[in-house]
């Protein structure tokens, strides 16, 4: 690999921000540690005199001042690349530059609060301070030089940079955070995300926070409203704050009810994917398993439906009831208990019938074995298989027939 590019097939540029953005995937799934660590050292011999560093590197002339979260790829990368591989070395190596970076940025802070550059690039629709997105990136970055000094042994210079990013998040959080409200900045998803992705929330509000980030992804109808940057740290947060389900229901691609219907589907889906690869593999006893399994995941369905006004019974994660907002959406939530009687009447009926099934198979084979030389198996092996003539399983062996 020579650099990360932004795109294929137009720019072809080494746009920073979109590489730092990407790069745990990378190092994850294919393994780029390499790749990066000689890409840093681009960004060693292209920094400016004043500190300051380009968002494309190699530059091509232009591409100055894009800001913190473009700029930050080479505090970021190297970071990344430690916590994967624990390369030490690439932080080491890398540390006069990315101190420079920190005191070009506290240059061009007010009151610790970073404002330039393009902040969260291209917005679905709101738009956030490039304050916000500066700032996190700032704390970030002198969190990261209070590390790597460490590292060195230069212990002055690591509480030098320590203290700076404690006093970076006082001040962003004094201008940003409404402590009413729970919300960041203009109340956008970017603002909500990266203040709790990139740790500048204070610990005894972060529940707080989420909990307000989820209402939010809910009232603008489950859909991701961020730029770059929010895009990646959005379903993170969600996630690891107890609201997986708003991930998931910002994340789909499907009608708006498919957000809603996600722990429903999950109970349906796998023993119905079983019960076909049982069918198709003609194990009976197997297929009326899955089958039964699959029924009887509709009386617990129906117990939460049941559920939808009371919404007495626990959640796997926090937020909404599936159900209540399903019915709420079709305008059936005053007949819960009758839907839900429908649900587990259907669960009883489908799980006597396999059971039925298995014992008139039984029946069948008892009274009619197969032949012994059927498809060269033992008497005992030919009455365990049954006759596949007889049998509504379907089979590609055209030896069996």
């Amino acid at each position: 690999m020579g650099i990360p590019t932004d795109c294929p097939q137009r720019e072809k540029n080494g746009w920073a921000g979109d590489a730092q953005l990407a790069c745990e995937t990378g190092l994850t799934h294919f393994q780029s540690a390499a790749a990066y660590t000689r890409w840093m050292k681009e960004f060693k011999s292209a920094q400016i005199p004043d500190g300051g560093l380009y968002g494309v590197i190699p530059d091509a002339n232009w591409g100055a001042d894009v800001g913190p979260p473009w700029e930050s790829a080479y505090l970021l990368i190297s970071w990344f690349v430690y916590q994967h591989f624990g390369d030490v070395g690439i932080l080491t190596n890398n540390y006069a530059g990315m101190k420079a970076y920190v005191d070009y940025l506290t240059s061009m802070a007010s009151g610790n609060i970073v404002s330039f550059g393009l902040g969260d690039w291209v917005p679905a629709k709101t738009t956030t301070s490039s304050g916000v997105t500066g700032t996190t990136h700032y704390y970030e970055d002198a969190l990261i030089a209070a590390r790597t000094a460490a590292f060195l042994g230069l212990i002055p210079e690591s509480l030098q940079y320590s203290n700076l990013a404690t006093h970076i998040k006082i001040s962003f959080n004094k201008k940003f955070y409404d402590p009413k409200t729970k919300q960041y900045a203009g109340e956008t998803l970017t603002a909500q995300s990266c203040a709790l992705y990139e740790g500048l929330v204070e610990d005894n509000q972060v529940s707080g926070v989420a909990d307000a980030l989820a209402v939010r992804v809910q009232q603008g109808g489950n859909t991701v409203d961020t730029g770059i940057i929010g895009s990646k740290y959005l379903l993170r947060v969600l996630c690891d704050n107890g609201h997986s389900d708003r991930a998931w229901a910002g994340s789909r691609t499907f009608q708006p009810a498919l957000g809603s219907v996600w722990g429903t589907l999950g109970q349906l889906t796998f023993p119905a994917i079983l019960a076909v690869s049982f069918w198709r593999k003609r194990e009976a006893v197997s297929f009326a398993a899955s089958v039964l399994w699959f029924f009887e995941n509709w009386l617990n369905l129906g117990r939460y439906m049941a559920d939808a006004r009371a919404q007495l019974l626990p959640l796997v994660s926090r937020g909404c009831h599936d159900w209540a907002e399903i019915f709420g959406r079709w305008g059936v939530l005053s007949r819960d208990n009758q839907i839900a009687t429908i649900a587990r009447a259907t669960g009883w009926l489908g799980m006597i019938a396999p059971c039925l099934w298995i014992i008139w198979r039984w029946s069948v084979d008892r009274k009619n074995p197969p032949p012994a030389d059927q498809a060269g198996l033992s008497q005992t092996e030919a009455r365990q298989y049954g006759n596949c003539k007889s049998r509504s399983f379907p089979t590609s062996d055209p030896g069996v027939n």
